[in-house]
């Protein structure tokens, strides 16, 4: 049988097929990875624009990333992904034009938007790097 072993002695890894957990009477026992993650999925919140927490499954349709213009959402804020907008005071928003989708792709501090704008027809583009650059027509 392996020796005991300290808590604050316990190697550190990055993954691991099981996870060890305190039962409701004290005692110790272990969770499959996998069945760790189901349980984090059933009881934590749906995330919303005031909580953090995960998609609901009813959201699924919405990955297209749909911004309306009583959204609000600042460009600079955007995540990575596709979006349609519709932004009347684009200006205040940091974007290019009133009506048109955006792609972001960011890493942490580097990355690019292109923009279309959808009526007059034109392409913006703009960069990433510690700090949003100006819009760029194209």
């Amino acid at each position: 049988m392996a020796e005991d072993i300290k808590i604050d002695e316990v190697q550190q890894v990055k993954d691991a097929a099981y996870i060890t957990v305190v039962l409701a009477d004290g005692s110790l026992g272990k969770i499959a990875k996998v069945d760790l993650v189901e349980l984090i999925r059933i009881n934590m919140a749906t995330a919303t624009n005031e909580y953090k927490g995960l998609m609901g499954t009813s959201d699924l349709k919405n990955l297209s990333g749909l911004i309306s213009d009583n959204n609000n959402i600042n460009a600079d804020n955007l995540p990575n992904g596709f979006y349609r907008y519709h932004q009347e005071n684009y200006n205040e928003y940091n974007y290019p034009a009133a009506h048109g989708c955006i792609l972001t792709i960011i890493t942490d501090s580097v990355g690019f938007q292109l923009c279309a704008e959808a009526w007059p027809q034109n392409f913006y583009i703009r960069q990433l790097w510690d700090f949003w650059s100006d819009w760029k027509k194209i």
